[in-house]
């Protein structure tokens, strides 16, 4: 919250971004350990979209947790990219215990033949009221690892995330 504050004050654009990289950063670090595992990883995808492109993607910009960096992408418009993108216009979250267990007619563009370093998955929008600035993960190697509980409280941390964003792009 404090640095919600100093966000809020800071005038000049060098500051705005040194403030939001380190809201980031401790939002990371809270839903890491929020959650109550070690091997808890968290990952902030943010939206980009290429010079003069209408084409947009979530795109891995900070993780902590487990030595392995989030590596995946989510174009809009493709089959892969749709479902992610159709829950943050919609600002829903999603839970999953156990990956195994996914319903790829439910989730479409899920391929239950990548292999993943994670079995179980938490994914919040990171928004505001119009704007999808991009989406928080918080994931574990083992099933049942992370709980509905988790599931709220990155959810939480999601919404500091986009206060703290909107703050920052708002000057």
């Amino acid at each position: 919250m404090q640095q919600l504050v100093a966000l809020s004050a800071a005038r000049s654009p060098e500051r705005r971004r040194d403030l939001l990289q380190r809201l980031i950063q401790t939002c990371l670090q809270a839903a890491r350990h929020g959650a109550g595992q070690r091997r808890v990883r968290a990952s902030y995808y943010r939206v980009w979209a290429a010079s003069g492109s209408k084409k947009q993607r979530l795109e891995p910009d900070s993780s902590l947790g487990r030595n392995v960096t989030a590596s995946s992408v989510f174009e809009k418009n493709t089959k892969r990219g749709n479902h992610v993108w159709k829950l943050l216009e919609e600002n829903q979250s999603l839970f999953v215990k156990d990956i195994a267990e996914i319903d790829t007619n439910v989730i479409r563009g899920w391929d239950p033949q990548r292999n993943r370093d994670y079995a179980t998955f938490i994914s919040v929008p990171v928004r505001g009221e119009s704007e999808i600035y991009g989406m928080l993960t918080v994931d574990a190697p083992t099933p049942g690892e992370l709980t509905e509980y988790d599931e709220m409280y990155v959810r939480c941390i999601g919404l500091l995330m986009a206060s703290g964003i909107a703050l920052a792009v708002s000057r």
